[in-house]
């Protein structure tokens, strides 16, 4: 209040929502921060702003850049995160008006991280998976381009694929400078910053890539988001094809994950298409009896009994 002027929650929309509501805002909720509160409070802000003997933006400026930290400390909803007492408290706030450092500071996005997976058990599992795709996952996919080279050119090529792996994996997975200090932990936030550079960084080792990009795709469709699921999954697809072939069995099971795709967003005909077209590749290959192909004409039964074509199902 002392701040900007307003309390850290709208005491309005608590009373409206309940007694229920005010506890889970106080045991959940971190409040925003004190300078995205005044930005949001449109011509009342500038009354405030004036009665500080300054502007909004110059307000909402000056609070960014540490002296919200205070505060925001203070309010963190696990014990250990705040200040151990009054003393300290007010230790930071001469910190601050001496311009040395404080014992604040912005939530890191570990914090931020371990907020959103007590509150997203689902959800969290899907970003842990990437990040376990990444650490530990990749050892099959490097195995197998050392497999494909000579021995001399194996250590070099484990190294490559190491540096590659480790560049990735600070640069946009573990970067905290991707995310605004005090600003929530977004995961769709953090799934996009992972897809940055994704190409880029794996150019020379496009089945890394391409076991990379189902992982996202995998996170993505479990948040509904269906559309980049799709499109990683088809480029991991092209990936595929393009160096193993299309009838290897990551190939087929990446389009296999497509098609599910389009199960989800309704193109159950895209699904039944795809399928077909990995039935055939997969016979060719193969043979009648390859237990995959059959596993793809149960599942296009399953979508022509979805869409009522139930002849078709039978077959």
């Amino acid at each position: 209040m002392l701040l900007s002027g307003t309390l850290p929650f709208d005491p309005e929309e608590l009373r409206a929502r309940g007694i229920e509501h005010v506890r889970q805002t106080i045991r959940q909720i971190d409040p925003k921060t004190p300078s995205t509160r005044i930005a949001k409070l449109g011509p009342k802000a500038q009354s405030i702003a004036e009665s500080r003997g300054t502007q909004v933006a110059t307000l909402s400026r000056n609070l960014r850049k540490q002296l919200e930290w205070i505060p925001l400390k203070a309010m963190r909803k696990e014990r250990s995160e705040r200040y151990r007492s009054a003393s300290e408290l007010t230790d930071d706030i001469e910190n601050y008006l001496n311009g040395a450092p404080l014992i604040a500071g912005p939530p890191t996005m570990f914090y931020r991280l371990k907020k959103f997976v007590r509150r997203n058990a689902v959800l969290s599992g899907a970003v842990l998976a990437v990040v376990g795709t990444l650490i530990l996952g990749l050892a099959g996919t490097t195995a197998m381009y050392l497999q494909a080279e000579r021995a001399q050119a194996k250590e070099a090529l484990a190294r490559k694929v190491a540096e590659a792996i480790s560049d990735f994996l600070f640069n946009n997975i573990m970067d905290n400078t991707k995310f605004s200090k005090g600003q929530e932990f977004d995961v769709e936030q953090y799934l996009d910053n992972v897809n940055i550079g994704l190409e880029h960084r794996f150019r020379d080792l496009p089945l890394v890539q391409a076991r990379i990009l189902t992982k996202l795709a995998d996170a993505n469709r479990r948040m509904g988001r269906l559309d980049t699921a799709e499109k990683q999954l088809k480029r991991a697809y092209q990936i595929r094809v393009q160096h193993l072939g299309p009838e290897d069995l990551q190939t087929s099971t990446t389009a296999n994950q497509l098609c599910w795709v389009y199960w989800f967003q309704d193109r159950i005909d895209d699904a039944i298409q795809l399928w077909t077209e990995q039935i055939e590749i997969t016979q060719e290959a193969y043979g009648e009896g390859i237990g995959r192909a059959l596993m793809y004409m149960m599942n296009i039964g399953q979508a022509h009994s979805a869409l009522g074509n139930y002849k078709e199902a039978e077959k």
